[in-house]
């Protein structure tokens, strides 16, 4: 082999080599528990329509910016794994109120671009900031008593407050929220029956479940989104395994079926009985025998 042809073949080699290397590269994946939007770094701009869990080809330079498919939490108490501390705000009647708030946000799918251009992934800050502004001012709307006697009411009216304010600054809604406990000045406090406080762990009990049923609901939604990959896969598998056999049989019964039809037509063609064509085969088989011993019986 010349130099020439070596070079060629050398440059050939390089070309798919490179193109090997640039298809992979071509290539992202998005998890099913995921939205994403695609990126590309050479031109430094983003798709606006989302992707949903899958492999794609994207191109060269491309890349998916990622973003959360399932609820999450933002907790605002004296809990040391807390987002932020309790709520300051007053009452319409002027007390000092503090307030233990979580609430699960999700990202609306249709406005990921939107979401991204304005706060980039940097989203879960500004929503915390608006939280706090939008619930301490919905506080002062309400009197220390309310507070003890409608915390659902209120509750409710504040979810309704948040979710309108971050669908129209942050592109996200609010399916849950739980006002789960209110601390007012000792005074005012000791002055509300026994009964009305009793009340009051009661609701904040039942906010602490309602807590961790959707802390559950969200982990059992991931794992229902494996789980459907999973069967879709064993699916796949299972078929393909039904096919290969399906072939098997067919093919067999077809080479039997034509075994059948050959010396149907040669029992025909020679006008030979049942008892001839038997000696036939049998003299067929003695002739292909490969062994050293070999019993046949030959009926005249």
């Amino acid at each position: 082999m010349d130099r020439k042809t070596l070079i060629i073949l050398g440059l050939i080699g390089a070309a798919l080599l490179v193109t090997a290397i640039l298809l992979a590269v071509s290539f992202d994946s998005v998890e099913y528990t995921e939205y994403g939007l695609d990126y590309s770094s050479i031109s430094k701009s983003v798709g606006t329509s989302p992707y949903l869990g899958g492999i794609y080809l994207l191109g060269i330079g491309h890349s998916f910016i990622k973003f959360p498919r399932t609820v999450l939490t933002i907790d605002f108490s004296n809990d040391a794994k807390s987002d932020r501390p309790q709520i300051e705000s007053r009452t319409s009647d002027g007390l000092e109120v503090l307030l233990e708030i979580s609430f699960q946000y999700e990202l609306i799918s249709a406005n990921l671009y939107d979401l991204y251009m304005n706060y980039e992934l940097k989203y879960q800050y500004v929503i915390e900031n608006i939280a706090i502004d939008t619930l301490t001012d919905q506080a002062t709307k309400y009197t220390a008593y309310d507070f003890f006697m409608n915390r659902a009411k209120i509750g409710t009216e504040m979810q309704q407050a948040l979710d309108a304010q971050l669908r129209n600054k942050t592109y996200t809604s609010v399916p849950f929220f739980q006002l789960r406990d209110v601390d007012l000045p000792d005074a005012f406090e000791s002055a509300i029956q026994l009964s009305e406080v009793k009340k009051q762990d009661i609701q904040k009990a039942n906010a602490e479940m309602n807590k961790i049923k959707v802390e559950i609901e969200t982990k059992l939604l991931k794992a229902n989104l494996n789980k459907s990959v999973t069967i879709n896969l064993a699916n796949g598998e299972a078929e393909a395994i039904k096919q290969n056999n399906e072939a098997e049989v067919n093919g067999f019964n077809a080479t039997e079926m034509a075994a059948i039809y050959g010396y149907q037509a040669l029992k025909e063609s020679t006008n030979m009985t049942n008892p001839d064509l038997l000696n036939y085969l049998k003299a067929s088989i003695v002739e292909n025998y490969d062994g050293d011993k070999l019993v046949v019986s030959f009926k005249k």
